[in-house]
């Protein structure tokens, strides 16, 4: 199993970031950065050392640790922690929506850090082998459960995806299929190569994409929500000129 020993800690107090640091490295992590806000955040995480992500929610700038959480998922691919005096149901549903690898509330103790990086490091290698299954396979279609039955749907006729709460919906060219599991979990089923997060709320099928907006993409006559970050990514993974 894969363990997860170099840290970034993304926290804008400055004395609970030292505080954190100093406790991780006792326990045998490596902090290979702090970052008090975004941009230095990504600038971190770029060197690609980073393995996990220790993040707070408020932080300076007009990015909070939510929408670094977003963007984590959508190109850095390494699991975080939420680690937040915030718990009032606002935040905690924005945070259930990045679907986390754990959530330590402030203030920690320091027995808690430990279980909770060994649990998110469980976690992400079950995810990773069960993507990695998945990939070996020659599948180009996945069974959906309507009502009583489960209907094939090949690959090449779903259009996007949408987050509805805990539920998926799959757009197809001819009629719409409604998940009981989230967007995430609904993804890690399709193949990265084919399927691209353009929203917090939204995958596509790059292979169906007609145009790019500024703020949205164009699928057909469908409009797609489309974020600032997805759209930076989206460009990068497209090789637009």
């Amino acid at each position: 199993m894969k363990e997860f020993k170099k840290i970034i800690i993304v926290e804008d107090e400055a004395l609970i970031a030292d505080h954190l640091a100093m406790v991780l490295e006792s326990q045998g992590y490596e902090i290979v950065g702090i970052a008090d806000n975004a941009n230095s955040c990504f600038e971190i995480l770029d060197k690609g050392e980073a393995e996990l992500a220790m993040l707070d929610v408020n932080l300076i700038g007009d990015l909070d640790g939510v929408d670094i959480a977003n963007q984590i998922n959508l190109k850095y691919k390494i699991p975080f922690i939420f680690l937040t005096s915030n718990t009032d149901s606002r935040t905690v549903s924005r945070i259930s929506l990045t679907e986390p690898y754990g959530f330590i509330v402030k203030p920690f103790q320091e027995n808690d850090l430990k279980p909770n990086i060994d649990i998110a490091a469980y976690n992400w290698n079950k995810r990773q082998s069960e993507k990695q299954e998945i990939n070996k396979s020659e599948n180009d279609s996945i069974f959906i459960k309507v009502k009583h039955e489960f209907v094939k749907i090949n690959f090449e006729d779903i259009l996007y995806l949408e987050a509805c709460d805990n539920y998926t919906k799959v757009h197809t060219s001819e009629k719409r299929h409604m998940l009981s599991q989230t967007l995430k979990s609904t993804c890690e089923n399709l193949p990265e190569s084919i399927f691209f997060k353009t929203h917090r709320s939204f995958v596509i099928n790059i292979n169906k994409l007609d145009s790019i907006l500024p703020k949205s993409v164009m699928i057909g006559d469908k409009e797609v929500s489309l974020s600032e970050s997805g759209r930076k990514a989206l460009l990068d993974q497209i090789k637009a000129w």
